[in-house]
């Protein structure tokens, strides 16, 4: 049976149920992950500083039709491989543009997959409901509302990982030489395409646990299976390609890649400590958190104790992933994130178990318990209502529904199941669930983005000077606010370089903060157009305000900038 052949195969275990449950089922799942994924997802904030790495460079690469050298407002950005600007890029170009919606797109699609490849997963080891389990796990942990959300490449780097894994895990033992080769072939593809995503992280994250567990199952022959011929052929391209392009225009990108690889494995680019991760860990997996750890001893027995391959192969995942990133000196705070699949499994696996407690009254349910939930919950709610509302007054009313929702949906839930209504009891928490993610996307988050107001400024600034104008950003590094300035843009970050555009060019509007202006201040003929104030709709930025300066040269000093409109949240100097 082929992988695809085996792939299908899952899935219809995965949603193969009794009476119109799969139905039901598949219906809510799609809600839930439409909601999660999908809600507001070009209007919850403005793009961070990672999603603009990943947006600009896309960008200016439909604009200037050289795909080979990412560029960050006009300068080369290597410290990543090409895959999300290609990604980006495509996509742009066939829907015409790219908004802050679809640079999203590309990861909520990844997260959704990955939710289907782990209720595959699930549902082939532990039964038709852990799969289901499992979908709805990893389409409402926080890792994944977060990552999978974003116009940054890791949820498509966990995709690759986990597919591989999942290949790996599921080789059948009579497998025939063709089709083995097949797997490996797509096994050594997924690394090849998670180095063009990621550099050596995807591909240590697939190798190592795999090397471990062949090696704790005794199996040390079958590591050499990721010498398949057409695997490393493709691994070898990505990783020779590209660069062999990039070189032959930039020869001192090598300095800059070693520093991104070798040098974050050594330390060069910070240190954090070895238990940096174990907070990150508990609260990435909420609301899940409790069930994984109450999972951990059953799980645990079974891999070790009687020896159950799969299980073991969960746990040589989840250890290795965890002590690799432990082990590296620079840590980023989701590097482990590629671990947490294994913690859906693990989740997966004891639901129904626990589930079917519930419904038999063993486990923590009854009157008593609903008493005790409610009891807390709704004071909790209301102090949470009245904190958040005095401390954020423009979401005060938000705030309070948010509260509301959760202060009667977990309650209710809580009462249904005492009594016996387990299904209305589950849909209640549903509801509850995705009433408050609604609230929060759409009202709350929106209202909070203290990156709004430079955005705008950003943005008014491009309407100004005009789209055939080069904006010039003085000091301001990889700002995201340079998505919102649009093109032409030039980074710069050293006066001498400024002045020689000035030379070039006779004019220039220069965009800065506030606190580097006065380096502006040594060119003779320049003045200060715009300076951001705040606006009383939107938070103030969390940096220095933006003021836009106009310098000429000597030939040019006559000239006079006429500002096309009036620019937002801004005073003009004359």
């Amino acid at each position: 049976m082929s992988v695809p052949s085996r792939i299908a195969d899952g899935l219809r275990l995965a949603f193969r149920s009794r009476g119109n449950l799969p139905w039901g089922l598949a219906s809510l799942f799609v809600l839930v992950a439409g909601v999660t994924l999908l809600f507001n997802l070009d209007g919850v904030h403005t793009l961070g500083s990672h999603e603009a790495y990943a947006a600009v460079p896309a960008r200016e690469m439909m604009q200037s039709g050289d795909w080979i050298i990412p560029r960050f407002a006009s300068v080369p950005r290597l410290t990543k491989p090409p895959l999300v600007y290609w990604v980006l890029a495509s996509l742009g170009t066939v829907c015409g543009g790219l908004d802050e919606g679809l640079a999203r797109m590309p990861q909520a699609v990844a997260a959704l997959l990955l939710a289907l490849l782990m209720a595959v997963w699930a549902a082939r080891w532990y039964g038709p409901a852990a799969g289901w389990g499992a979908a709805f796990v990893q389409v409402t942990a926080l890792y994944v509302l977060t990552y999978g959300r974003k116009a940054e490449i890791d949820m498509t780097v966990w995709l690759l990982t986990t597919t591989a894994l999942f290949l790996i895990a599921h080789e059948p033992a009579d497998e025939s030489r063709r089709r083995r080769f097949l797997r490996w072939a797509a096994i050594g593809g997924l690394i090849a395409i998670s180095w063009l995503a990621k550099f050596h992280y995807g591909a240590v994250m697939i190798v190592a646990p795999t090397v471990v567990y062949y090696l704790v199952q005794k199996r040390p022959l079958h590591v050499f299976r990721f010498f398949n011929p057409a695997g490393l052929l493709l691994i070898a391209a990505a990783v020779c390609i590209w660069p062999w392009m990039v070189l032959r225009q930039l020869p001192d990108a090598w300095d800059l890649w070693y520093s991104e690889t070798v040098g974050r494995a050594i330390g060069r680019l910070g240190r954090h400590p070895v238990w940096y991760y174990v907070p990150v860990m508990l609260t990435s997996m909420l609301p899940w958190t409790p069930i994984a750890l109450a999972a951990i001893p059953q799980s645990w027995r079974r891999a070790w104790k009687e020896r159950n391959a799969n299980e073991r192969f969960l746990w040589v995942w989840f250890l290795t992933h965890f002590l690799i990133v432990t082990a590296q000196p620079n840590k980023h705070v989701h590097y482990v994130n590629s671990a947490l699949p294994a913690l859906t499994l693990l989740v997966a696996q004891y639901l129904p178990g626990y589930l079917r407690r519930l419904q038999n009254g063993s486990a923590w349910v009854g009157v008593r318990p609903a008493f005790l939930t409610t009891l807390g919950v709704v004071p909790a709610m209301a102090v949470v209502a009245v904190v958040l509302g005095k401390l954020w007054p423009g979401v005060a009313a938000p705030v309070a529904a948010t509260a509301v929702v959760i202060g009667v949906g977990i309650p209710v839930s809580a009462w249904l199941a005492a009594f016996g209504r387990f299904r209305p009891a589950g849909l209640a928490a549903v509801a509850t669930f995705l009433g408050a993610f609604v609230v929060i996307h759409g009202w709350i988050m929106p209202a909070r983005d203290n990156r709004l107001s430079t955005a705008r400024f950003a943005q008014q600034t491009r309407a100004a000077a005009g789209p055939r104008e080069t904006v010039v950003t003085y000091r301001l590094g990889q700002h995201a606010s340079t998505y919102y300035l649009g093109s032409p843009a030039r980074r710069v970050e050293l006066t001498d370089e400024l002045r020689r555009l000035v030379r070039e060019n006779g004019r220039v509007f220069v965009l800065t903060l506030e606190s580097f202006s006065p380096d502006l201040q040594s060119f003779p003929h320049q003045r200060i157009v715009r300076r951001m104030e705040r606006q009383p709709d939107v938070l103030p930025p969390r940096h220095a305000p933006f003021v836009l300066h106009e310098i000429r040269s000597e030939e040019e000093r006559s000239v006079d900038f006429s500002p096309r409109e009036e620019i937002y949240g801004a005073t003009r100097v004359d």
